[in-house]
């Protein structure tokens, strides 16, 4: 029989620590004392002991947090070549086998679920135990070295089973214990880091400062990680490399294109994953984009992608999937908007959601992603700046709040800039309670936010802030013109002075110096876009021979759902949008194709489409060994009949921005006559009866004539 001693010990520690889980995730965030934690685990022995065959329950139900702080304090410092049963054995003086390892797992898995701690996905065999001691051990002290090479380098052939099943499997608590642990490194490259914040286990700081001042870590990070990212009302999901990364290129379904540092790309069709490879040669990263097995992206309100196994947002969030999946929940979802994707995502759609009182969300058939407890803290920011953003296109806002919950949890508070603390402090509310003038006054920059408490309840936001700062726009909206948007002006006021950019018809966004940093202007402006051409800050100009391939055209500006067909001056039809907003054009071909041509306008006189026969162009000129073809309607196939006065003509093809690299042959011609046509599979090019005659300007040396450098089409 065990002594009464070991069970008043036990019954002791309990109130103690029951009192401290309440306001954990994980056992190791209570950093027990390991001679705490030795006579625990001495005590549970003991009892252990006379305890009859089977009872071990009774461990779990009457000391559910012994069980859990012991064990899982013993693990992180014991823990050994994948077991750490040989240092439980040692510390519970017992003298254990593999069905008493069972018993005392069995035990602590139970003392989860009466505390309502987190657990790992069932395994079977022997992880089925030590997969949750570690993930409750926090990293045990001998796989640390490896743990933080990991955060540095990405790459996990080092870590042991159990570390590496908790960092696949462990969530949000993983990928905050994570975060932490690479903030600390990122500190311990300072010559007096400064620590405080934390909210690490000592051991973990402590180790980690070892291995440093030894010469056995360096903590600069090889490279940052590529980020996917949303731009939902302009060029969909994004990849972007960190501003430290040199140049690179990237592949996306086959097809490789550069990519600067700082600089997102679109990514332009839905693909399993990227490969980004440095110039060099020595080293090549996968991005993962699109699971086959459940596509379903989502990013928060910011665009900021949360990978699967983190919980979603639970306010708002933006979804991407196929438009053939349903989105489904445990409770009714709201959709708040929803945006277009560019026309390599055909089919696929792009809504924010706000999931109420949802805790998960799912396509149909797929797996759950849970939504975020309300007892997270949240980082409110004030109104964005309309259509100003920093230099990586994150939303510039006026103002930065945290609210934090209540239940008597403590957090700690930091907001950086540049490594610089503007703000940090310590709260335990008992009730919910908002920390305002977290940037420590007026402030322009990126400010990082970071919200500590019980692991995997954090939170954490980087933004561009710019206290007091106002915009003003001439006009507010600009509109399109038929060579691309009116003119603008933007002034932009604020405590760094005053800064005023012009616009041009083809400028949508300008960068310019404000303050210490750099700010994206881009003036509110009209937009159109169409399922095959994307959005576009231009008028399109469409083949007549094309309207029956597009199924939708959207604008995106001023109200008022009615375009007008006209020809020849004057409004020939009339064509409502639907409930959607959307026009469909092929309830105009009829008319258009009777017109041969027409102008699609939005009343008084906005220019939307100009749509022509194929093979249009307003003129044609030389410019050197090109033949260029001004406002050319382009459709696929075209080709081009060169044929010059004193010779036989040849058949090249059109590009689609209308410049035609000329054959050696003709490029000295002094005149070439130029027809366009789509040729038919069978009959060949239906070429028009007129051709348009194109001169080359006189060189230096030619005899004087007539110089026609462009001849417009009749």
């Amino acid at each position: 029989m065990y002594t009464r001693h070991a069970e008043s010990l036990l019954d002791l520690v309990e109130r103690t620590w029951v009192h401290r889980l309440r306001r954990a995730s994980l056992a190791a965030e209570i950093d027990a004392e390991a001679t705490m934690a030795a006579a625990a685990a001495a005590a549970l022995g003991e009892v252990y002991r006379g305890l009859r065959r089977g009872s071990h329950h009774g461990l779990a139900r009457r000391w559910p947090a012994c069980v859990v702080v012991a064990l899982s304090a013993v693990a992180a410092t014991g823990y050994r070549s994948g077991s750490c049963w040989p240092a439980w054995w040692s510390a519970t003086r017992y003298r254990g086998r593999a069905a008493d390892a069972g018993a005392f797992g069995e035990a602590f898995l139970t003392a989860l679920g009466l505390l309502g701690l987190p657990g790992l996905p069932e395994q079977a065999g022997a992880g089925r135990y030590v997969g949750p001691i570690m993930m409750h051990a926090g990293v045990p002290t001998s796989c640390l070295a490896e743990f933080f090479r990991f955060l540095l380098t990405g790459r996990s052939d080092g870590l042991d089973e159990p570390v590496h099943r908790f960092m696949e499997h462990g969530g949000d608590y993983a990928a905050d214990l994570a975060e932490r642990c690479l903030d600390l490194l990122d500190r311990l490259r300072a010559p007096e880091p400064d620590l405080e914040g934390l909210a690490l286990p000592a051991r973990v700081v402590d180790h980690a400062l070892a291995l440093v001042r030894d010469g056995l870590l360096d903590p600069t990070p090889e490279e940052e990680r590529p980020q996917v990212l949303l731009a939902p009302f302009g060029q969909g999901v994004l990849l972007r490399l960190p501003e430290a990364a040199g140049p690179r290129t990237v592949t996306v379904g086959g097809e490789t294109v550069p990519i600067r540092p700082g600089h997102p790309i679109p990514v332009a069709r839905p693909v399993a994953s990227a490969r980004i490879h440095r110039d060099d040669g020595v080293r090549e990263t996968g991005v993962r984009l699109v699971d086959p097995a459940d596509p379903l992206l989502v990013f928060t309100e910011n665009g900021r992608q949360v990978p699967a196994g983190r919980s979603l947002p639970a306010d708002v969030f933006w979804a991407v999937f196929p438009g053939e999946r349903e989105l489904t929940a445990d409770e009714p979802l709201r959709i708040v908007a929803e945006s277009l994707l560019p026309p390599g995502w055909p089919g696929w759609r792009l809504v924010q959601v706000a999931p109420a009182r949802a805790s998960w969300i799912a396509l149909d058939g797929g797996p759950r992603r849970r939504v975020s407890g309300r007892d997270r803290p949240r980082v409110h920011v004030g109104e964005p700046v309309a259509g100003v953003t920093g230099a990586d296109g994150s939303p510039v806002v006026t103002g930065l709040s945290v609210w934090l919950p209540g239940g008597g949890a403590t957090w700690s508070v930091e907001a950086r800039r540049a490594g610089e603390v503007l703000f940090r402090g310590s709260f335990t509310p008992d009730r919910p309670v908002t920390i305002t003038d977290v940037c420590g006054g007026t402030v322009l920059g990126e400010i990082t936010l970071t919200v500590r408490g019980p692991i995997g309840r954090g939170a954490r936001r980087t933004v561009t802030i710019a206290e007091g700062l106002a915009v003003r726009y001439e006009p507010e909206l600009r509109l399109l013109a038929p060579d691309g948007l009116q003119p603008a002006t933007a002034r932009l006021s604020g405590p760094a002075g005053t800064v005023t950019l012009d616009f041009g018809a083809t400028e949508t966004e300008r960068a310019c110096a404000y303050g210490a940093g750099r700010l994206v202007l881009t003036p509110p402006h009209m937009r159109i876009a169409t399922d095959r051409h994307g959005w576009r800050t231009a008028p399109l100009r469409l083949a007549v021979e094309e309207l029956d391939t597009i199924e939708w055209l959207r604008i995106d500006g001023p109200e008022g759902g009615t375009l007008e067909v006209r020809a020849g001056g004057r409004a020939v039809q009339r064509v409502a949008s639907s409930a959607r907003g959307r026009h469909n054009p092929r309830r105009i071909l009829d008319t258009v194709a009777a017109c041969r041509g027409a102008d699609l306008m939005l009343p008084p006189d906005i220019p939307v489409a100009y749509i022509r026969p194929a093979g249009s162009f307003s003129a044609a000129g030389h410019l050197g060994d090109r033949l260029v073809l001004a406002d050319l309607v382009w459709l696929e196939g075209l080709v081009a009949e060169l044929r010059p006065d004193d010779g036989p003509g040849e058949v090249v093809p059109v590009p689609r921005d209308g410049t035609v690299p000329l054959p050696p042959r003709l490029a000295a011609a002094a005149a070439l006559r130029v027809r366009l046509a789509v040729p038919d599979p069978w009959t060949g090019p239906n070429w028009p009866p007129e051709a348009v005659t194109c001169r080359r300007p006189p060189a230096p040396g030619d005899p004087p004539r007539a110089a026609h450098p462009v001849t417009p089409t009749p």
